[in-house]
């Protein structure tokens, strides 16, 4: 028996055999920085905003920059026709601020439901770390969060 609701799809055991309930999404957000984790995380979040029946927004944060219509285009190209090779809709958006703060708020001004988000691969003392941008939204997002790792950018960039 399943009670209350769920805002993201989880997977259940239910007396050996497996239930997989998925919530209807509304929105994803995906940050988006131009590199080539990035990329992949614009990849991850549309087809999670596909499977699940879900909009996606695309945010590329900019620090200190006035003039963002050519980040705007080149946002609303790429992210853009990713989504819609996908059936998705999608709204771009270019915002300025400190990455981590603009992308906490926007998460909830845009009533996403799930953020995504790519890590840049640091290493600390021998061991994984995530970036200031993954990490921040990790421990402060009032969402889930995905992290998509650089690995696996690399591993499908051609």
């Amino acid at each position: 028996m399943v009670r209350g609701t769920c805002r993201v799809p989880v997977q259940l055991d239910d007396g050996g055999a497996e239930v997989t309930v998925m919530a209807k999404l509304g929105k994803v957000l995906v940050g988006d920085d131009g590199t080539v984790v990035a990329r992949r995380a614009v990849d991850e979040a549309t087809e999670l905003a596909a499977a699940l029946h879900a909009d996606v927004v695309a945010v590329r944060v900019v620090e200190g920059r006035e003039d963002v219509g050519p980040l705007s285009a080149e946002l609303d190209h790429r992210c853009g026709e990713v989504a819609r090779e996908r059936g998705v809709a999608c709204e771009c958006k270019v915002l300025t601020g400190d990455p981590r703060d603009v992308l906490s708020h926007e998460v909830v001004d845009s009533g996403a439901d799930v953020v995504v988000v790519g890590d840049t691969g640091h290493w600390t003392l021998g061991r994984p770390h995530l970036g200031s941008v993954a990490g921040h939204l990790a421990h402060h997002s009032p969402r889930p969060v995905v992290v998509v790792p650089l690995e696996l950018a690399e591993a499908t960039a051609v």
